[in-house]
């Protein structure tokens, strides 16, 4: 199955370093046997190197502007050594939207009437996009902020997203089994490296327990939890440039969980 990979998270969170961090990690080999295919979006490889070379130069303060969507798409394939070269296994399709945005549309003043007109219109446009993400995708990157000053409206905002997900394929004819086996979920506690790498899972039932009772209620063994860093250990405190002090630590692990039947047909 080719995994459609959506990445959301509060403002804040990590979302465009993640993705830069990611795109320069499958660059320098770290997800063999697998590749991006660089003749699928050349705005996107251009876009997430620029935000590379700018968190190399300044630092991880990148923040996308507000009501922007950069529509970004990386598709993995088999690399050319391998028999199925070209294949594509995973097309990480998604926009780089605005936290603020994301939080302000999954506020729990609103969450109950979420397709209607409590939406405030200026966010409207957002919503479209952002449901479109949840409704299209089957693979769910939930990047949360350990930093963030109020873990309860990231528990709502990724509860209630999980909720979509699931009514969305109840509504077209998908059993709960099939759900299961369709739909994977990666809840990643974001800057791991400053809260020292606690176990995500104990970490993110206490802080985030909704969510965490959601996902492993209905996605079940395809709801895992990630501790991930993406720029490594000490690396703020370095000088800038910074490039020889990033060190990601499991930032492809979310994808491997992903295409991970894919990486058994490899060994």
């Amino acid at each position: 199955m080719e995994r459609k990979v959506r990445i959301f998270g509060p403002n804040g969170a990590g979302k465009t370093v993640y993705l830069a961090m990611l795109f320069d990690s499958i660059n320098q080999g770290l997800l063999n046997p697998f590749v991006i295919d660089p003749s699928e979006d050349s705005n996107t490889i251009d876009y997430l190197s620029f935000v590379g070379e700018t968190i190399v130069n300044e630092g991880s303060s990148f923040a996308t502007p507000r009501r922007s969507f950069i529509e970004l798409k990386l598709k993995l394939v088999y690399d050319g050594s391998h028999p199925k070269s070209g294949q594509p296994v995973a097309m990480i399709s998604s926009y780089d939207l605005s936290g603020e945005d994301i939080q302000e549309i999954f506020d729990a003043r609103y969450h109950s009437e979420i397709r209607k007109s409590l939406i405030p219109a200026e966010l409207k446009e957002s919503q479209k996009v952002i449901t479109n993400l949840l409704y299209s995708g089957n693979s769910f990157i939930f990047l949360v902020d350990p930093l963030f000053f109020d873990f309860n409206e990231q528990d709502t905002m990724f509860t209630i997203m999980m909720k979509m997900i699931y009514q969305n394929k109840i509504n077209n004819k998908k059993s709960d089994e099939d759900i299961s086996k369709e739909i994977k979920i990666t809840m990643c506690v974001s800057k791991g490296d400053v809260i020292d790498f606690p176990n995500a899972d104990a970490y993110l039932k206490e802080k985030l327990p909704t969510a965490w009772r959601y996902g492993k209620l209905y996605f079940k063994k395809n709801f895992k939890c990630i501790t991930l860093s993406s720029l490594g250990v000490g690396a703020e405190e370095r000088e800038y440039p910074i490039k020889v002090y990033i060190n990601p630590v499991n930032i492809t692990e979310p994808i491997k969980f992903f295409i991970q039947a894919e990486k058994k047909e490899t060994t």
